[in-house]
Parts: C-alpha cells; structure tokens; sequence
C-alpha cells in the first residue's frame, strides 16, 4: 500500500472521529439542557406544590394523596383528549376570527333595520297591539276563544260576503251616515199622516221594498237551513 493511499485513509479515519467527538458533543449538551429543564421544572413544581398546600392549609381543605395521584393518572391518560379538545376550541377561535366581519355585519343591519322600525312606528303599533290582547284577554275567557275558532269558517264566510267592493261601499255609507246622524225629536216625531206622506216618496218606497225582499229572501233561507 502507497503512503498516499494511507495518508488518505488515516485523513478520512480522522474526519470521522471529529464527526463523532462532535455528535457526542452536542449529545451531551442536549442531554445537559434537558437535565437542566428538568431541574428547573423540578424546583417550579416543587414550589408550586408547596405553595397549593399552604393556600390549602389556609382555605382549610385537606387533600387525599391517593386522589391527586389518581387525578395526575387520569390526566396523563387524557392528555390525548386534552389536545384534541385545545384543537377542537382552536379551530371555534379561528372560526370566531374569520366570521367576525360578518357578524359584525349583521349585527349592524340588524340595528339598522330596527332603527326603521322605530322610524315607521312598528313598535308602536306592537304595543297597541298587545294593549289590544290585554283587553281581549281581559273581557273574553279561553272558552269565548275556543268558540271562535270553531265558527271561524263562519266568520270567513260572512267576511267574504261582505268583502265585495259594492257591500264595502255600502257598509261604508251607512256608516257614515248612521255616525252624523242622531235621533232628533223636533225632526222625528212625526204624526201618522206625516209618515204616511213620506211613505209616497219614491225613496222611501224603493227602501222599504228593498228592505221587505231582503227579509223574504232571508226568510227563505232560513227555511233551507231548518
């Protein structure tokens, strides 16, 4: 074998024990600033250990060796779930985060929409509304209710009826006439021949005509329903 070719040899043997020394070098760093956490999660434990005592000792609560252990078990056991948990309350912070603006949002139009409300007197008429069930709730019992609801078909049906524009119409001037309208008796307190004047206008005669075929007719029915 040349000296070259040993020389060589000897350089690369030498490479490697450096490597080596420095791995063991830096082994042994590791491992001291693990011994050196330790030591000092030694000492903090320690004392917190000693100060939760002394705070329990003062509050007057004893402590049961055998639960703490059985708790530092159960919580080394779980420690599993406990990441999954911090994970799990992660990922609603970050959901909380991303939709912050829209919430944010949504808060705002719905006060904006409220605002309109109160603008437009919606909640005025909510609380005359609820003045109104008070009443009803007042003068009218469960049972007066139950039998309007079982002759709600009826009531619709008269309400349907009455709805057409012509019945509106007339329901509307009746009214009207019937609100300006009082008993009078300087006006009203006619003699038999006066009546009978009035009863040869065409008018009155046209009124009491109509009035007479709507009691027949009403009559009539009646008769269908019996």
């Amino acid at each position: 074998m040349s000296n070259a070719i040993l020389h060589e040899q000897i350089s690369e043997l030498n490479r490697k024990i450096d490597y080596l020394i420095e791995e063991v070098a830096l082994q042994k760093a590791k491992r001291q600033e693990l011994e050196d956490l330790l030591d000092d999660l030694q000492i903090i434990g320690k004392d917190m250990f000693n100060t939760t005592v002394v705070e329990l000792d003062k509050a007057g609560i004893e402590v049961n060796n055998e639960c703490v252990a059985r708790l530092g078990l159960n919580v080394v056991k779980n420690v599993r779930n406990f990441n999954y948990l911090l994970a799990a309350l992660q990922g609603v912070i970050d959901f909380f985060e991303d939709f912050a603006p829209v919430i944010r949002q949504i808060g705002l139009d719905t006060i904006n929409k409220f605002a309109r409300f109160e603008q437009k007197g919606y909640f005025e008429y909510l609380e005359q509304f609820m003045k109104i069930m008070e009443t009803v709730a007042k003068n009218y019992t469960a049972d007066d209710l139950k039998r309007l609801n079982e002759n709600i078909p009826l009531v619709i049906g008269i309400m349907k009826n009455v709805s057409t524009t012509e019945n509106l119409l007339a329901i509307e001037r009746a009214t009207e006439v019937l609100a300006r309208t009082r008993m009078n008796d300087q006006i009203d307190n006619k003699s038999l021949f006066k009546l009978y004047k009035e009863l040869r206008s065409p008018e009155v005669r046209k009124s009491l005509s109509y009035t007479l075929r709507l009691i027949r007719e009403i009559m009539k029915q009646d008769h269908k329903v019996n």
